[in-house]
């Protein structure tokens, strides 16, 4: 073997390795990608639950939206809280998707969702028309239900189950 023999080998060997460093670098980058998406999602939905969360903690801003529109004052906080739980409910299904939390923290979101469509009414009128939510999300929880919570959420029936 001689030395333009090992210089080729050298040469070879920089070159896989430059290939190697490129896809290294296009992973790094689609990673970070990911996670810059996961903290702007993060970062609108921390924003939308403090909204949420005002109206339905406070019974002023209410007062004051329900002078504008004509409802009650009441059902305005009830809004909010809804509002307020399926825009948490979403993130967690946002992360459970992208894999960074697991399936029992799921299992929790799917249980709170059940109890609100069986319990209730106000609820299930709620989640038949508010357009807040993505299909997706509300195909997944809408699959965790029962036969008859399937129905009670469909007809609307105030039957507890």
């Amino acid at each position: 073997m001689d030395w333009n023999m090992v210089g080729a080998i050298g040469e070879m060997a920089g070159a896989a390795l430059f290939f190697i460093s490129i896809l290294y670098l296009a992973i790094q980058v689609r990673t970070a990608k990911q996670m810059m998406a996961v903290e702007t999602a993060q970062r609108v939905r921390s924003e939308h639950h403090a909204t949420y969360a005002a109206l339905a903690t406070s019974g002023p801003l209410c007062e004051a939206l329900s002078a504008e529109s004509g409802f009650d004052p009441k059902q305005g906080q009830v809004f909010g809280w809804y509002l307020w739980c399926v825009s948490n409910w979403e993130n967690q299904y946002d992360l459970y998707r992208r894999g960074l939390i697991d399936q029992s923290i799921m299992d929790m979101t799917v249980a709170g969702f059940r109890t609100n469509v069986t319990r209730r009414p106000s609820f299930r009128t709620f989640w038949q028309s508010t357009e807040y939510v993505t299909t997706d999300f509300r195909e997944y929880l809408e699959s965790h239900l029962s036969d008859e919570q399937g129905a009670m959420l469909r007809e609307g029936h105030e039957d507890a189950a």
